[in-house]
């Protein structure tokens, strides 16, 4: 197998898991809340860095920012998120701001990550 293809396997891998990341912060609530009070927590991604690309590693680096929107005020995304694959995980900044009447929770946070598959 080539390296070009085993690297994007590994970027594709590392962009399936943080979509997958909305499901992890739900199942992880800090109290289990009623039925009438679950949430769905959407996330976004915006990658501002990719670099050491590694083919021979099979590892890369990157900078992004990551976002979370939600109602529920009994989940804490930014607390109960994993990202899989990787070898370090650095928080670089985060915000958490709640909602006003009818509006939504967002948080967001800065990430520094190095995935390297396998």
């Amino acid at each position: 197998m080539s390296h070009p293809i085993v690297f994007r396997t590994l970027i594709l891998s590392f962009i399936i898991s943080l979509s997958l990341i909305g499901s992890v912060a739900y199942a992880q609530e800090k109290n289990e809340a009623p039925p009438s009070q679950k949430d769905t927590c959407k996330v976004g991604v915006y990658i501002t860095s990719l670099y050491d690309l590694n083919f021979s590693d099979n590892s890369f680096s990157t900078v992004y920012w990551l976002w979370f929107t939600y109602t529920n005020d009994g989940l804490d995304p930014l607390k109960s998120f994993e990202v899989l694959n990787t070898k370090q995980v650095a928080t670089l900044a985060d915000t958490k701001l709640i909602r006003t009447e009818g509006a939504i929770n967002y948080a967001t946070a800065k990430m520094r990550i190095t995935a390297k598959r396998g």
